[in-house]
């Protein structure tokens, strides 16, 4: 929906269209949005892989399901920060995003301790 723009519609109940939305903002925040759904791609192509390798015991999946929900927390951070400046929002939008970025930060520390406890299960 990123790619297409698709998402302003979705948003706003049909009242918008992604050319109203990309005339008022420009073309960074097409390039912006172009970029987040191609990263949401490659996103979702490497949780199949972190999949793959914890269904498999691999020994470094751990270390892939971290870097997965890294990678996920630091695309939503960039994207959260290129949309307040593309569309000169205040910094109170991002603000509210925060709790989202604590809860994926915790989500993470979380499954360390569950898998420190059980990185004798990934040895293969």
């Amino acid at each position: 929906m990123y790619l297409t723009g698709h998402i302003y519609n979705m948003q706003s109940a049909g009242e918008l269209n992604a050319y109203m939305v990309y005339m008022q903002y420009g073309k960074a925040l097409l390039i912006a949005d172009i970029a987040y759904g191609a990263l949401s791609i490659a996103y979702g192509i490497f949780g199949l892989i972190v999949r793959s390798k914890l269904a498999h015991f691999k020994k470094n999946a751990p270390r892939y399901l971290y870097a997965w929900y890294a990678m996920g927390l630091i695309i939503s951070i960039g994207y959260a920060i290129a949309t307040c400046i593309i569309g000169r929002a205040p910094m109170s939008f991002l603000a509210s995003q925060i709790p989202q970025f604590i809860g994926e930060i915790v989500l993470i520390y979380l499954n360390y301790i569950y898998f420190s406890k059980r990185k004798h299960f990934f040895v293969n």
